[in-house]
């Protein structure tokens, strides 16, 4: 990788890195005005700290890599891992790895994976152009209560169907009634949410690998999972 001197440079180093070959796909994939996010990367324009943090998001990468150029990549073989406890299949479903069965593994790549999240595998096609078929989206593991939601923000959802769901999330009329949307779907109205996680960090397919199996590796992802499970995602509905 050569040496970055600038945010702009590594902006546009982290958008290559997830696999958009040029700035406009990117800024398309992601809601942002293609002219203005094209400024962040030749430099015409600087990104505020909001900005910032949606590109950290968005090309999962670190903050303070992204302002100071340090802590994102590691060399040789030293690679970040991940658990991935589900897929999400077509119209943004969520599906436990507990339902697959070679459950919950590992990923690895040398981007960072956002701490304390657990991971859900794009097992879909539906999704384009936000998601690919294998981007691996990260959600934290701690879940939020309904009057800590960023209005508009993505989050990994259950509702009290017990559906699973990916979707941006707006405030309904009352305190505890939201809008769901997805740029491919119906919008769900009044829904009553039981469990969210914002989107943190998104690995594009490119970017990662599925870490060897070993078998005595077993024991410890059943642990893994059983954490994952009682993060309240995989929780059945009431």
């Amino acid at each position: 990788m050569s040496v970055m001197q600038t945010i702009h440079e590594r902006i546009k180093w982290a958008r290559q890195a997830q696999g958009f070959k040029t700035a406009s796909e990117a800024a398309r994939a992601f809601g942002w005005t293609v002219s203005t996010y094209l400024g962040y990367e030749n430099g015409d324009r600087e990104p505020g700290k909001e900005m910032l943090q949606n590109i950290s998001k968005a090309f999962g990468v670190g903050l303070h890599f992204l302002i100071m150029g340090e802590g994102v990549v590691k060399s040789g073989t030293d690679l970040n891992t991940g658990l991935v406890v589900g897929e999400i299949g077509d119209r943004g479903e969520i599906i436990p790895r507990s339902l697959v069965p070679e459950g919950a593994y590992e990923a690895q790549s040398k981007l960072p994976f956002a701490d304390d999240a657990i991971w859900l595998r794009v097992s879909t096609e539906t999704l384009r152009p936000r998601y690919d078929h294998g981007d691996l989206i990260g959600c934290l593991r701690v879940g939020q209560a309904a009057d800590d939601f960023s209005d508009g923000a993505e989050y990994a959802l259950r509702l009290s169907t017990g559906q699973k769901l990916v979707r941006s999330v707006f405030r309904g009329r009352s305190r505890n009634s939201f809008v769901l949307i997805s740029h491919n779907q119906p919008p769900i109205l009044g829904a009553n949410i039981t469990w969210a996680s914002e989107v943190v960090s998104v690995i594009r397919a490119a970017n990662w690998t599925q870490q060897a199996h070993d078998p005595e590796e077993q024991a410890r992802r059943r642990a893994l999972m059983a954490q994952a499970a009682a993060t309240g995602l995989f929780e059945t509905a009431p």
